[in-house]
């Protein structure tokens, strides 16, 4: 998790974003659905993006949830 974390920061994410999203939504997910970090589809420049755009205004939170 600490190295998607720094690749998520790497990519340009917000740092306290970024480790709200991954504590967060994330971990829930991972939990959920008994996976690690490396089994998710996701990677850490698309919640990178995923980020900025919620940070831009561009589209909401709940709408990068789904």
């Amino acid at each position: 998790v600490a190295d998607f974390f720094d690749a998520t920061i790497t990519n340009g994410a917000d740092i306290k974003l970024a480790a709200n999203w991954i504590m967060g939504d994330i971990a829930a997910y991972l939990k959920n659905e008994k996976l690690s970090i490396n089994e998710i589809k996701l990677t850490p420049h698309e919640l990178a993006e995923l980020i900025a755009s919620i940070k831009g205004g561009t589209i909401s939170g709940k709408i990068g949830k789904e």
